[in-house]
């Protein structure tokens, strides 16, 4: 069988960084990592990441990119608080560099035991975004309806937790509002965004709910450095993975052996935020 993982022994200096970054030889009982690495490798490549002489040969990474000059903390702040929910667009369509821009941030963002399973479909086409539309109102139709009925909303609060409850309540008690902007040619759902971004799991990924919301805000962060803004499709998410709306789903074209994680709306805002509306303070325990 052949070896998952190689150090060329003329390179090797004998630093044993590559031990102390290896979760294996570090907390799992093994003293070298290609021992660990035989049974148990996730392919993280911390190990290959961290050399100082490029000793390590790994069977699946190949290369590796150097990091840049990183940003200070006034920066990352002032890059959070621009991402906030967008919901008007000028109607210009995303270019191929930020989809690019966008596969990079995927590539490089976190997930759990390095599985990255997540995958992005982008829906850019007019008329199925208007059919998204015209289903989820649909759908806020039916659930306005069955709402009234004290038994279905306690099967609904049972089934979606508090959290999602309160959230549809709130949908629900706002409907109105949403019809009647709906009927003024309004998009009240998507907000005639240009693109929907649905982040896509394989069945029973146990993961795809951390994964897909690290690398969705991690998108949204980047879009903001792009001049982009965007907001999260809650409606579409809790449609498809609470309500199980069938129509909603089939719209969404979602291949055969996925389901939908995460979604949101990205596109070029009409309008930039200048300034930062007070924020509840928090908290800190300290234990």
């Amino acid at each position: 069988m052949e070896k998952i993982l190689k150090i060329d022994k003329e390179k090797c200096i004998n630093c044993n960084l590559c031990n102390k970054t290896c979760i294996l030889t570090k907390f799992c009982g093994y003293e070298k990592i290609e021992d660990g690495a035989q049974k148990f490798c996730i392919n993280c490549g911390h190990c290959i990441a961290i050399c100082p002489t490029g000793a390590i040969n790994h069977y699946k990474i190949k290369s590796v990119e150097k990091i840049g000059e990183l940003p200070n903390f006034e920066m990352t702040k002032n890059l959070i608080m621009k991402t906030r929910s967008v919901r008007d667009f000028t109607g210009e369509k995303l270019k191929d560099t930020e989809i690019e821009s966008f596969r990079k941030i995927m590539e490089y963002s976190a997930s759990g035991i390095n599985l990255q399973s997540i995958e992005l479909m982008i829906i850019q086409d007019e008329q199925q975004l208007k059919n998204i539309t015209k289903i989820t109102m649909q759908m806020y139709n039916l659930i306005e309806k069955i709402y009234k009925f004290p038994f279905i909303k306690n099967i609904i609060k049972f089934a979606g937790g508090k959290n999602n409850f309160e959230s549809l309540k709130f949908e629900v008690n706002t409907h109105k509002q949403r019809k009647i902007a709906y009927q003024n040619g309004a998009d009240p759902i998507l907000y005639n965004a240009p693109a929907l971004l649905l982040f896509i799991a394989p069945d029973k990924s146990a993961l795809a709910t951390d994964d897909s919301t690290i690398i969705s805000q991690n998108i949204l962060l980047a879009s903001s450095a792009l001049n982009l803004g965007g907001c999260y499709m809650g409606c579409i998410t809790v449609g498809c993975k609470l309500l199980k709306y069938k129509p909603l789903i089939k719209s969404l074209k979602i291949p055969k052996g996925y389901f939908l994680s995460q979604a949101l709306v990205i596109g070029h805002p009409s309008f930039q935020l200048t300034n930062m509306p007070e924020r509840n303070h928090k908290n800190i325990n300290l234990i």
